[in-house]
């Protein structure tokens, strides 16, 4: 089962970055991003 999270978390963090290098995005949008990103890591932790 631990597997199966820690490949779920890296698949949100890869898709987090993808995002944040593909899109034009403000500074705002990027934090806003990135925090969406953390909670829904922490929250299937």
């Amino acid at each position: 089962m631990e597997q199966q999270e820690e490949e779920e978390g890296e698949a949100l963090i890869s898709e987090l970055k993808r995002q944040m290098d593909n899109e034009d995005l403000d500074p705002e949008q990027k934090i806003m991003l990135l925090n969406n990103g953390l909670n829904k890591v922490l929250n299937s932790a």
